[in-house]
């Protein structure tokens, strides 16, 4: 099974049962809107294969959607140099571009969802079906 039929299968499985737009018990579950959020992040994933990459992309995925609710004052320099520290790695201008695009893409998409992500559990078999829990919360000072 191809890896963009895994994700549209995860994404049905963590489908919203209820309103839409995230309001009221049962509203949009933030998995399906996480996965959405980071499918160009994910779409050259190969599952099971590329396990430990698709979680930890999950997870930066949270972060990045963190930005797009509550932009940093300095913009993303400082989140993307806690990342390249976490990692080990160098400045890398071309992930910098695919992020920019990703935050974007939750502010078109999602533009009147305020709910920040506070953790992230993804958990891939060994026959590349995937489970993702996200934990979620409605920003602070802000109205619904």
């Amino acid at each position: 099974m191809g890896n963009s039929r895994r994700l549209k299968r995860a994404m049905k499985g963590s489908r919203s049962r209820g309103h839409m737009d995230g309001s009221g018990y049962g509203g949009i579950k933030m998995s399906e809107v996480l996965l959405d959020f980071a499918e160009p992040m994910l779409r050259d994933f190969s599952l099971p294969e590329d396990r430990e990459l698709f979680v930890a992309t999950v997870k930066i995925a949270g972060l990045l959607w963190n930005e797009a609710v509550r932009p940093r004052k300095g913009g993303t320099a400082e989140l993307y140099a806690k990342l390249y520290q976490a990692a080990g790695g160098t400045r890398d201008p071309d992930m910098e571009k695919l992020c920019d695009a990703v935050i974007a893409r939750g502010r078109l998409l999602y533009p009147h969802l305020d709910r920040l992500i506070t953790g992230v559990h993804v958990t891939v078999e060994g026959d590349g079906e995937c489970t993702v829990r996200v934990i979620s919360s409605v920003e602070a000072g802000t109205v619904s």
